[in-house]
Order: structure tokens, then sequence, then C-alpha cells
């Protein structure tokens, strides 16, 4: 009854009416004393929460971002009072959130961490990476950073430095780990005061208009996140708020995902360039290694993106379905006793009540809910969740080993430099500008349908690693057809091409155009049909 009590005396409203039949006997009048305490701080919490107000202004608190995820995320992973008070004081009071993250505490950590860690610093990542990548370029283009400085395993000329590679991975790991974004976000365990019972009633009773506040709420899915009820109350709270709530959902899948990825595509991009130097006879062996990484790295986010487009399926079923009282909260689980052996008050009254007032009724609210966080939510956990900047940050290092390749055929690139060497750079920058554009894009593209129409789990494990396999074999071979086209527009074989377009320029410019068609085409006439529909008459008179 400690958060009862502390609530009861922080707000200052009245209680509701005790003339209720007693459920005891008349001699057990203790026991019916605090069951009318549990009814008047049920009641009292739930108008107050509905009205969307704060207790004091200094309870819209904030933190920054990276101090949220400082320490590997170590504040998604709780702790003992000390740690707890320690994150309570980095947060300040603020009269406005940029971000309120709403999560399931049953996932575990990690993969909430390398999310938000993706989604806050890995564009900040991306572009340093690719900055620093571009310093070593243009050193070494314009001589300032002489061929004497070529690495001892390739001292000869014309082979590839890696510097760019080197400098990008470097930079952006850094960036990612340590780029301090001043975001202003809502994280519950440090903005609201674990430790002091008054104080965490306090924090509570405060959460709505504490999203009132906010600008966007992140949901971090899993799918426990519409199993829990204060989950669906954070949504439903931000949902009623006055003018247009901007909400953003991201599967905690997201951020193991895009990392392996990331880490991998410089491993793969060192090994292509690395062999794409040996003897004539030996190069046979570039494309080997190439394919055993390709399958190694794609396998795995394969298995892993199948079985988040599974539980996309699995969330689709729970909306259809979707009850208020199948939620789950803590205190009904635990019988609303505590540790310590006292009466805990009853979250799900507190939270019906609340949408009673907001909605009308639970029903009502049941029957609201479920089509507009499918309407809301479809688009951005199903095809559309990799939006095409996404991809851009995730394959940036293709452009960093794309550096290195075309700089290595011309260093530097002056004036004496021989014509051919000069073609050759020009082919293989936009080679690579092509395949970060629009290859990988594209391939990956192809691989997030396939993981969807086939997300379902399969009876047997070998079934599914089969499955697996062949997926990655598809993407493996559209990525092979555009390494072929790339063949036609090398200087070395086309013959027909040649006679065509006989300046090499244009044909490496073009060999560019053609890597980024298939991207422009598949992530960008989506969003024009889209924005015609949105725009036509008819389809504003439907709506």
């Amino acid at each position: 009854m400690a958060e009862a009590e502390a609530i009861g005396a922080a707000v200052d409203v009245d209680t509701v009416d005790d003339a209720v039949p007693s459920e005891f006997p008349a001699g057990n009048a203790q026991a019916e004393q605090e069951a009318r305490a549990q009814r008047r701080y049920s009641a009292t919490l739930a108008r107050w929460v509905s009205a969307m107000k704060v207790l004091r202004p200094d309870l819209v608190r904030s933190i920054f971002a990276y101090q949220a995820l400082s320490f590997m995320g170590s504040a998604l992973r709780g702790g003992g009072v000390r740690k707890l008070q320690r994150l309570h004081r980095r947060s300040r009071a603020t009269e406005s959130i940029d971000e309120f993250w709403t999560h399931s505490w049953q996932l575990g950590p990690t993969q909430k961490f390398l999310c938000l860690l993706f989604l806050k610093n890995g564009l900040p990542a991306s572009v340093a990476g690719t900055l620093a990548a571009c310093i070593p370029f243009f050193l070494m283009y314009y001589g300032y950073l002489s061929d004497a400085y070529r690495p001892a395993w390739h001292p000869e000329p014309g082979q590839i430095p890696y510097f760019c590679t080197a400098a990008g991975t470097v930079t952006s790991v850094l960036t990612l780990f340590l780029w301090p974004s001043r975001a202003k976000v809502f994280l519950d365990v440090c903005c609201i005061d674990q430790v002091d019972a008054q104080k965490k009633a306090e924090g509570i009773a405060s959460l709505a208009g504490i999203l009132k506040q906010s600008k966007r709420l992140l949901v971090l899915w899993d799918h426990t996140y519409i199993e829990r009820l204060w989950c669906v109350f954070e949504v439903a709270a931000f949902l009623h708020r006055s003018g247009k709530p901007r909400a953003v959902i991201r599967p905690t899948l997201l951020g193991p995902a895009a990392m392996v990825a990331w880490a991998a595509i410089p491993i793969i991009g060192f090994f292509w360039t690395l062999l794409y130097s040996w003897p004539e006879k030996n190069q046979l062996y570039n494309v080997y290694v190439v394919q055993v990484f390709f399958y190694v790295t794609f396998y795995w986010a394969t298995a892993v993106m199948r079985a988040y487009h599974h539980s996309v399926e699995i969330f689709h079923r729970q909306l259809r379905s979707f009850r208020l009282e199948d939620t789950k909260c803590r205190c009904c689980t635990v019988n609303h006793v505590a540790e310590d052996g006292t009466v805990l008050p009853c979250d799900r009254q507190i939270v019906e009540r609340c949408i009673r007032n907001w909605f009308g009724s639970v029903q009502q609210f049941e029957e609201f809910a479920a089509p507009l966080l499918r309407s809301t939510f479809d688009q951005q956990l199903g095809q559309d969740m990799f939006p095409y900047g996404y991809f851009l940050m995730i394959f940036c290092p293709i452009l960093w080993a794309g550096l290195d390749t075309s700089i290595g055929t011309c260093w530097p690139c002056t004036k004496s430099a021989a014509e051919g060497d000069r073609q050759w750079f020009a082919y293989f920058l936009c080679y690579f500008l092509g395949l970060w554009l629009g290859v990988m894009p594209t391939t990956a593209k192809v691989g997030l349908y396939l993981m969807n129409r086939f997300s379902a789990p399969r009876r047997y494990l070998v079934c599914d690693v089969l499955l697996n396999l062949m997926i990655v074999t598809v993407m493996n071979l559209v990525w092979g057809v555009f390494l072929q086209v790339g063949v036609v527009f090398n200087d070395n074989d086309p013959r027909i091409l040649r006679e065509v377009i006989r300046d090499s320029y244009t044909r490496s410019a073009l060999l560019c155009v053609t890597f980024v068609m298939p991207a422009v085409l598949l992530f960008g006439l989506p969003e024009l049909l889209r924005l015609c529909r949105s725009h036509h008459p008819i389809a504003r008179a439907a709506v």
C-alpha cells in the first residue's frame, strides 16, 4: 500500500463514493477498510491519469540518448539500488521530450540495445566512416600520400592500398559506440525514480502527461509487446493525445541483422580486393572465397529475418483477436501480493478506467485500437520496414572498398598518369558506386521479399536450413547477374559495346546508371504510386 498512500497524498482530487456494498463480514473491519482504500486509490489514480496531467513539472524528465546507451546499454539491464539511483541522476527536467521509448521488459536487453544503437548512431557512423575513407582517397589521388606507403603485402605499383577501408571501418566503429546523440528521450528506468516509493508512484501517475509532452513514440517491438498491459496503455495514451501524434515502430531484430551485415561487408570487401590482386591464374579463387563469405553472412541474416516476418504474422493474429483482458501485468501474476506481504493495487483496474474515460468503453477501444494499430504499423513492420536509406547505411563499406580499388589502379592520378590507368580508375569508381547505390539494396530487397513469403518455420530443422540456403542462393544469383553486367562494360571485354559507345568514361557512367535503375524501380515506384493515390480525388473520397 506504500504506492497507494503516496499517490493518495500527491493527487489532490475527490475520492470515490464509499457507499459500496461490503464484500466482508461486519466483524472484519480492517479488510473492508483496505478494500475501500484500494478502490479509492484506483479511482483517484485513474481520473488523474485520464486527464493526462503531471503532478509536478519536474516529473517530465528526459535523458540524452547517448547516456541511455552508454556502457553497452547498461540502463536496459536494470540493476541494484545504487545503479538505479545513478541512472535517475542522469535525467533532467524538461518541457518537452523528443522521443518516448516504449518496450517490453520481458525481452532481454541485447536486441534492444543493438536496435537503438543502429537507429540513433547508425547514420552518424556511416557518414563519419565515409568521410574518413575519403580523406586517404583524396590524399592518394593528389599525390600527398605517396605510393611509398603501400602495404607490405602489396608493394608493387597498381595494387590496392586498403587505407580507405581501414580508415572508414575504424572511424565508423568508434562513432557507432561513442557518438554523443543529444536527442532527449524518455526511458522509464532512468526518468522515473525506481528507488523512492513515493516518487515512483508520482511518476506512474504522471505517465500519461509525460506521453502528452512527447513529440514521438518509438515502439521497440517484439512478440511480447502486445501482450503487456502497460505497453498497450502507453500506445493508447499516445493515440489519445491531441494534435498529430507520430508513432514509429521498429523491430528489435533490426539491430542484430543490421549489425551482422555491417560487420561482414568490410570483411567481404577486404578479401574481394585482396584476392583481386592475385595472379591471373588464381583469380578464380576470388569468386569462391567471396561466395563463401556471402553465404555465411546472409545465411544468418536470412534466418533472423524469416523469424522476424513470422513474428509479424503472429502480431497480426494477435490484433485480430485482441482483447484487453488477455494482456498481462505483473501485479496479477503475483496475485497482488508483494514480496514483503503488502497488498498491491491492481494496474488492470487503473488502466481500464483510463481507457473507459478516453474511449467510452473497453470494447470501443478494442474496436478502435486494433485497426488503427494495424494500419499505423503495417507498413513499418512489413516490406517497407527497411527504407532505402537503411540499406545505404548498412552497405556503405562497399563504397570504401571501391575507393581503395579505384585509387589502386591510378596512384597518384595526376596529369602524368597514363590514360589507361585513369580509365580504369573511373570504371572501378562507377562500378562500386553502383554496387552501393543499386546492386546491394536490390539484392537485399529481393531477399526480404522471399524471407517474408517463406517466413513460416518448417516442421523439420533440415527443411529450414535448406530453405535459408535457397533464399541466399537466389540473392547470390541476383548479385552474380549484376557482376556479369559489369563485365560487359569492362574495357577488357566489350567488343560490341565498345563499338557503340567509344568513350570509356561514358561507358563507366552508363554502368553506374544500369546498376542503380533496378533499385530506383523497387524503392521509388511504390512510393510514387502511393503518392499518386493519396492525391487522387477518387482515392481521397474513398478514404
